[in-house]
């Protein structure tokens, strides 16, 4: 009989289908195939947004060169003084000086109508008449070359005897200690006018009278501006005035940054000094109280990240349809893939594992760049207080020197015959430790006992000191109450002399006041720390006077020479640098190894106010910050420093190690769950996979260990117990073989030869085929409901019925009967078997036969199939069932086909069976050249055309041929 019929549709692949998971394909697709593409694309996007700030930074630091250099030129008469400098280089080291003093002169007045007036004069004096602009004084002229001359070799006197009729020319304002090629204020009436005197050189030199125009202030950096925007396609520089309108042409800036008005609007904020507007950077630099300069610079498109980020879209889009459309394929049941269950659980386990490491290395690598920002700005801000206190300590050096000079002075008490000798031993001593630039000491007379300099011109420069030094020796002695009052009715007043550029006579007036201190004060340009310090005996009486003077540039000087590199060794990985503005030559320390480095720093330190930083890469890999700040106290330089990153970089290596060593133990702790989850999951399965195998190959005797009382352990132990039921099975197998025919039958007019395939371990189906004693041969074929043990049961007793001696075998009708009695009393109706016997006397050449509802053979003769139909009850299937015989002659040639339901109801497709029809169609090309081939065929149609998969019924089938 068939078996059960599955609910289930079968596809042609044998694979159960059922109706399409839409949302479980769903989840599936986002979770294993979306969010790992956009973790690659944010994580790729990550690196290209690193890249293009990297870009950005690099031209706001390009722009921010651009507008600083041009900062730099807010001081217009510093301006004029390069600019003049420069021309005087020009014309005067050139082959043809008067020729080139024409083109200079010419391009000058094209830049600045009307601001300058020139006189230039050969090496005698005589002016030069194309080149002199209005009248000039010829005899004064030249006799103030001559004087000018004499001076700048070191005698004074001329020009200072005839300095006021010079002034008449040269101007009101300036006196006879001017410094050479250097613009100054000459007078100061309703318009201001300056004088630039330059240096004579063997070929003349030039003198030159410079207006002040309406826009003075910002003379200088509007040129510079003009210049750099006419030299530069890609940045535009502009000046703002104090109502905040463009001081250049407009169009300039507008054409290049577009609308102006948002822009300023948002540095007016004063939140920020660069702005970004698209692929635009703005830059802001103030410089002066009214002005500022604004520059903007367009930056081109990143082809390499735009490209890329297509690329990868594209990409990773396409990855996600293919996987998409892969993984629905395999959800249909339309792509069968393959995988070893291990394999499947690794590949899992990997991506488990696999995408909260990619989340960790992702945030690791963002935190790490951020935590690069903050070290950065912590060393920036640390370098910045250590520039400020190294600055703010000068003052302090003052104040030392100041104690240790007064606690000397103050322990000098030798007695009256000693007092000259321990005093130049003290100040020789005070000499070499504080190196000032001029050191005297007088006596009551006004005779220099001692005198020590740093320059060998400060002897000429000391002359006018003896009568000062009289006057204060008589103030002392009269004990006056305002000394300054004194000195002013003192002839001594009208004395001018001159020591390192300072007049002594001004410079002592401001300090008698304040005798035993040093004060700071300005003559001009000049500044200097002074003092004067009374010696007194034993008998406390002032024998002598010391005066001691420090240019302030010297003492600067020194201050940075000394303390600089003491400062420097606090500050790790950081080496510092004095730049001094006004020589722009000197600096320390001389050798600097960063000084190419941060020479466009060094203009944007002196173009701002405020504390300036940067970041330089360098050719050789390594990166420097740059923190920088104009001195206060030391107001001539610019104080830099200059840290290398390998601090920060010594950090965040630290960093990556420790997230690697994060990873590297997620990763152990992965392993070493995998290899429980191995042992706990893929070990059983694989015993369970090995006692599958081991049914297969009916090794029955095999035992799995059981590893854990777990679920898979009582799977263990279930399958133990099912392989002692099939051990049994099996010998009910061989027995059930046994009782089957193992070899065809053969005689003079027929050959018989069948096969059964059971169902499950033992079947229902029996077949038999025998020659009895009369020589006639007995085909029986019978079909017991169900299968496995109790068909086979059923089976073996009808055997047994069969094989009994008494039993009347060559009569069909009767030998069923006695099966139906038989079977009716033991099964009781609870199995009931179809049965088929037929009686071949092939000499007689016919078949005799009877039918218990058994499925009806074929005759196949002449190519046509046509079935021997005998309708009859199944056997024990009712009390009262009569069993009637039929004859069927037989031919040379002829085939008959006994078989079970098995065979016909098996499914080809969902829903549809094989049938008899299609049987019965088929048959006449099956029938070989005797029974094990036809046999053989029928079977390898069967499997062609069923539907793949476990059968649902035992087949059996016999073929007879008639010879």
């Amino acid at each position: 009989m068939m078996g059960k019929i599955m609910n289930h549709p079968i596809s042609k692949t044998g694979i159960e289908t059922l109706e399409f998971p839409r949302l479980r394909w769903a989840v599936f697709c986002l979770v294993f195939w979306a969010i790992p593409l956009l973790l690659r694309c944010y994580s790729a996007n990550v690196g290209w947004a690193e890249a293009e700030e990297k870009d950005k930074i690099r031209f706001e630091k390009r722009l921010d060169r651009v507008v600083s250099g041009l900062a730099i030129w807010n001081e217009t008469p510093a301006f004029i003084t390069t600019l003049l400098r420069t021309a005087e280089s020009r014309i005067f080291l050139s082959p043809d000086p008067w020729k080139t003093a024409e083109r200079v002169k010419r391009q000058l007045n094209k830049r600045f109508p009307g601001l300058f007036t020139f006189s230039f004069l050969d090496p005698s004096g005589n002016i030069i008449g194309n080149l002199t602009d209005g009248v000039s004084k010829v005899a004064l002229l030249k006799r103030f070359n001559a004087d000018y001359r004499a001076r700048l070799k070191g005698d004074y006197e001329p020009i200072k005897r005839s300095w006021r009729m010079y002034q008449s020319f040269i101007g009101a304002l300036i006196d006879a200690t001017f410094s050479p090629s250097t613009l100054i204020m000459a007078s100061y009436r309703k318009e201001k006018a300056y004088t630039f005197v330059g240096s004579p050189f063997p070929r003349g030199m030039v003198i030159v009278r410079v207006q002040e125009p309406p826009d003075w202030k910002i003379l200088g950096i509007r040129d510079q501006v003009k210049l750099a925007n006419a030299r530069n396609k890609h940045s535009k520089v502009g000046l703002i005035g104090p109502a905040g309108d463009l001081l250049i042409q407009s169009s300039d800036l507008q054409d290049a940054g577009g609308d102006l008005n948002p822009v300023l609007a948002e540095f007016e904020s004063g939140v920020t000094d660069r702005v970004w507007r698209g692929n635009r950077i703005w830059v802001q630099h103030t410089v002066a109280a009214d002005f500022r300069l604004i520059g903007v610079l367009r930056m081109p498109p990143n082809r390499i990240a735009d490209s890329g980020r297509l690329g990868l879209v594209a990409s990773m889009t396409l990855l996600f349809a293919i996987f998409s459309i892969s993984t629905l394929l395999v959800m249909k049941g339309r792509f069968i893939l393959y995988l070893p269950i291990r394999l499947k659980l690794v590949l899992l386990f990997l991506y488990t594992a696999g995408l909260p490491l990619s989340l960790l290395s992702l945030t690791a690598g963002i935190y790490i760049s951020d935590r690069r920002q903050v070290l950065e700005s912590s060393i920036h801000r640390e370098r910045e207080k250590a520039l400020f206190v190294f600055d703010r300590t000068f003052l302090k050096m003052q104040g030392r020197v100041q104690s240790d000079l007064n606690m000397c002075f103050r322990r000098l008490r030798p007695k009256p015959d000693r007092v000259a000798s321990e005093a130049i031993m003290l100040l020789e001593k005070l000499f070499l430790k504080y190196h000032p630039s001029l050191s005297r000491m007088y006596d009551e007379a006004g005779h220099d006992i001692w005198k020590g300099t740093q320059d060998r011109n400060e002897v000429k420069s000391a002359r006018g000191l003896r009568d000062l030094t009289l006057n204060i020796f008589k103030s002392i002695r009269s004990e006056e109450e305002n000394v300054s009052e004194s000195l002013a009715n003192s002839p001594l007043s009208t004395v001018s002399a001159v020591a390192g550029g300072m007049e002594i006579e001004a410079l002592f007036a401001q300090l008698v006041l304040n005798l035993g201190r040093l004060a700071e004060f300005s003559l001009g340009d000049v500044k200097s720390l002074a003092g004067v310090f009374p010696i007194f005996d034993s008998n406390e009486t002032v024998r002598y006077l010391v005066a001691m003077v420090w240019g302030r540039i010297n003492l600067e000087r020194q201050y940075v020479v000394k303390h600089l590199d003491r400062a420097s060794r606090g500050l790790s990985y950081t080496s510092l640098f004095a730049f001094n503005r006004m020589t722009k030559g000197w600096h320390w320390p001389p050798k600097f190894r960063y000084q190419s480095d941060i020479q466009s720093f060094l203009k944007k330190v002196d173009s701002q106010s405020t504390t300036s930083t940067d970041r330089v890469e360098r050719t050789d890999g390594k990166t420097l910050l740059l923190t920088g700040i104009r001195g206060s106290e030391l107001s001539e330089y610019d104080l830099i420093a200059v840290t290398s990153d390998a601090g920060i970089q010594r950090e965040l290596s630290d960093l990556n190690w420790m997230f690697r060593a994060m990873i590297f133990l997620m990763l152990l702790i992965s392993a070493t769950v995998g290899t429980l989850l191995a042992r706990k999951f893929l070990a059983p399965v694989g015993y369970l996979a090995e006692g599958v195998d081991a049914i297969k190959n009916r090794r029955f005797d095999l035992r799995l260990p059981v590893l854990d009382r777990d679920e898979l352990g009582d799977l263990a132990a279930t399958f133990n117990d099912m392989m002692g039921g099939l051990a049994d099975l099996e010998i009910a197998r061989i027995v059930q073989e046994s009782l089957f025919p193992n070899k065809a039958l053969s005689s003079d007019n027929l050959s018989v030869y069948g096969n059964c395939r059971p169902a499950a371990q033992v079947g229902g189906d029996y077949f038999d085929y025998f020659t009895m004693p009369n020589g006639k041969t007995a085909v029986l074929v019978g079909d017991v409901s169900g299968h496995g043990v109790a068909a086979a049961m059923g089976m073996a007793m009808a055997k047994a019925v069969i094989a009994s001696p008494e039993q009347a075998r060559d009569d069909p009708a009767r030998m069923l009967s006695s099966l139906h009695s038989v079977l009716l009393t033991t099964l009781k109706r609870k199995k009931m078997m179809t049965f088929f016997y037929g009686v071949v006397e092939a000499g007689a050449r016919r078949l005799v036969y009877s039918n218990a509802g058994h499925c009806y053979p074929y005759l196949v003769r002449a190519g046509r199939a046509e079935a021997l139909i005998l309708p009859g009850f199944p056997l024990g299937s009712i009390s009262r069932s009569e069993y009637v015989s039929a004859e069927c002659p037989l031919e040379p040639g002829d085939v008959l086909i006994f078989f079970t339901d098995g065979l016909v109801e098996a499914f080809i497709s969902a829903g549809e069976m094989i049938s008899y029809a299609r049987f019965e169609k088929a048959l006449p090309g099956l029938i070989g050249s005797n029974p094990m081939a036809t046999e053989a065929a029928i079977e390898s149609w069967f499997d062609s055309v069923v539907a793949p998969g476990p059968l649902d019924d035992d087949i059996t089938v016999v073929a007879l041929h008639i010879s």
